[in-house]
């Protein structure tokens, strides 16, 4: 009797074992299939590995996607509050090195992501046949420099179909799934960072620019070269505004309620017009800006409130570097002599009844820049690279 119960014993033992040895086989098994789920959006590992994809492909294959890994841990279908982004048209090989190779694109110097409007189609043709048309070696043979269009979605069929036109032909439109409006600004700007990170996480300086400014891309690389070096860090510089009180007149078109912001003066932050920051602050801007509500104000929100809580100190270039706006633009075009060009010039068509102004006032500036650098340094700042 006692020898049966023994052996009865041993079996139960015996199925219990085999039970949870089962168990721990199944489990890793399963364990391995998640990590080979490229499509499984919760696991971080397959979030790692995951081929972001562009909606849209064109007939030169622009939208094949880089074979490099991007340096944000980031899900391609959010933005701060929206949960169903895309990027309806997007350009995910364009900081890929010039000679089309397949590897990581580790020398790129200046990448530059403009806001623009939907329906600013002049503007973008201008800066591309100007100062920001990458192509130009600007005396500087070995630095790549590139440059994409922000623009969000229009609810006017026929800008939307010549936008996608634009983007078959250029090849420099970045455009996200929220409506092109003022008051969505601050998602704009998110997105260059979100793009910056995912596609172009290897420039060693980012400027965020809009799309009614002059930049001296030579004289720019230089100084930032002499000043900076070629790989900054912690670096936003920028006009800097300082104990700028929050608008609360209903008459204002910068309005903000106290349920928006509650304090009475913003921190230090940047005139938006152009930024400078080095690459490793755009993933922390925007790794952070999902802690923080929305604000709709983008200049105060990314380079004010989002900078303060990253304890970015400003570097303020309005009185350390040759730049110039609105009249001060005005007054170096006018100069029967050639000086040297602004680095950085706004142009402020508010006081001017031309639809043209800025357009023609950045090509007179590019053109008196051209001839300052042929005639006083013997540079052809037009070269094309080979």
């Amino acid at each position: 009797m006692g020898l049966s119960k023994l052996k009865t014993n041993s079996l139960i033992i015996i199925i219990l074992i085999s039970f949870v040895l089962l168990q721990i086989f199944s489990l890793n098994d399963h364990n391995v299939n998640i990590d080979d789920d490229d499509d499984d959006g919760h696991n971080e590992h397959s979030k790692f590995k995951r081929k972001f994809l562009p909606i849209r492909n064109d007939q030169n294959n622009r939208s094949k996607m880089m074979n490099y890994s991007i340096k944000i841990d980031d899900n391609i279908t959010t933005l701060l509050n929206l949960k169903d982004f895309r990027f309806l048209i997007n350009e995910p090989n364009i900081c890929k090195s010039i000679d089309n190779d397949d590897e990581q694109n580790s020398h790129l110097f200046l990448a530059i992501f403009i806001h623009s409007a939907t329906n600013n189609f002049d503007k973008r043709n201008t800066i591309r046949k100007t100062w920001g048309n990458h192509s130009f070696c600007y005396g500087i043979e070995n630095l790549n420099i590139r440059l994409v269009f922000m623009l969000g979605i229009t609810e006017n069929e026929t800008i939307q179909n010549q936008i996608e036109q634009e983007s078959q032909i250029h090849g420099d439109i970045i455009q996200g799934s929220f409506l092109d409006t003022y008051r969505n600004i601050t998602y704009k700007h998110l997105m260059g960072l979100k793009w910056i990170n995912h596609f172009c996480p290897y420039a060693s300086y980012i400027l965020k620019a809009d799309d009614d400014i002059f930049v001296d891309v030579h004289q720019l690389i230089y100084y930032l070269r002499g000043k900076f070096g070629d790989h900054p860090q912690r670096l936003m510089a920028c006009y800097v505004n300082k104990q700028s009180r929050v608008a609360r007149s209903y008459r204002s078109k910068w309005r903000v309620s106290y349920k928006e912001y509650s304090e009475h003066y913003y921190p230090a932050y940047c005139d938006g017009w152009t930024i400078i920051m080095s690459n490793d602050i755009t993933l922390d801007l925007y790794r952070i800006a999902n802690n923080r509500p929305l604000f709709w104000i983008d200049d105060v929100f990314i380079s004010g409130i989002l900078a303060n809580d990253l304890q970015i100190v400003h570097y303020d270039f309005s009185k350390s570097i040759n730049c110039y706006r609105n009249e001060k633009v005005n007054n170096w075009l006018t100069k029967s002599s050639i000086s040297l060009p602004p680095m950085l010039g706004l142009v402020d068509a508010n006081r001017y009844n031309d639809p043209n102004y800025i357009s023609d006032t950045i090509v007179s500036l590019w053109n008196k820049t051209v001839e300052y650098y042929r005639n006083n340094l013997n540079i052809d700042i037009e070269n094309v690279r080979k």
